[in-house]
């Protein structure tokens, strides 16, 4: 990435997530608005591991408003939907990710708001 983590956000051991604010559809935490991080969870030793937003043409494929995917969900949920993908690491077992969102995105020091765990068991 190029950009040196603020101390507030250290705890974003697997990335940062980034509002592409300036619209230009390329992410830029220098520039861009920084709305949370990836907390990297996995097995004792492990390297390697990243969880990422895909790339699409060559250009990374960015969250879309959820009415984008689905009308009646957008009206029940509303947000966005951020698409994830997730490379293991060179170890097997747990990988457990969690993705937070800051509680105030204004603050890069505020706490964690909406977070969610996945877990994925490599064999």
């Amino acid at each position: 990435m190029n950009y040196p983590i603020p101390a507030p956000l250290r705890r974003y051991t697997g990335g940062l997530i980034v509002k592409d604010s300036n619209a230009n559809g390329i992410l830029e935490p220098g520039k861009d608005r920084i709305i949370g991080g990836v907390i990297d969870a996995a097995p004792a030793g492990a390297m390697g591991q990243q969880a990422s937003s895909p790339m699409r043409a060559e250009r990374v494929f960015l969250s879309r408003p959820t009415s984008v995917y689905n009308q009646r969900a957008a009206k029940t949920v509303g947000g966005a939907i951020m698409l994830v993908e997730f490379t293991a690491g060179d170890k097997k077992g747990i990988y457990r990710p969690t993705f937070a969102l800051l509680s105030d995105p204004s603050d890069i020091s505020s706490p964690d708001g909406s977070t969610y765990t996945y877990t994925i068991a490599v064999e």
